[in-house]
C-alpha cells in the first residue's frame, strides 16, 4: 500500500468550510485519487449556506488546484 501526502496550497478557498481538517493529511491507498478520496470522505462537515453561490460540493482535498497530492516513499504504513 502506497502512502500519500496532502497538503493545501490554497488555503483561502470557500471549499474549505467543508472540511473538518485544514493541514497536512497522510492516506495509505492504492492510488493518489483514491487517496484523495478516503482524506475527503474522512474530513467531510455537513455545511449548510447561505446562497445557492456559496454552495462548495467538492472537498478541497479532491481538488489538485486546492491540495497537492504526493507519494512519501519513505512510509510504509500510518499510526492510527
Amino acid at each position: 500500500m502506497n502512502v500519500y501526502r496532502l497538503d493545501p496550497i490554497a488555503p483561502e478557498n470557500p471549499s474549505w468550510r467543508t472540511s473538518s481538517e485544514k493541514g497536512s493529511m497522510w492516506a495509505a491507498a492504492p492510488s493518489p485519487s483514491t487517496a484523495r478520496d478516503l482524506v475527503a470522505k474522512l474530513t467531510a462537515l455537513a455545511t449548510p449556506t447561505a446562497t445557492e453561490s456559496e454552495y462548495c460540493p467538492e472537498s478541497p482535498w479532491q481538488d489538485s488546484a486546492i491540495t497537492s497530492c504526493v507519494l512519501e516513499p519513505s512510509m510504509t504504513h500510518i499510526h492510527d
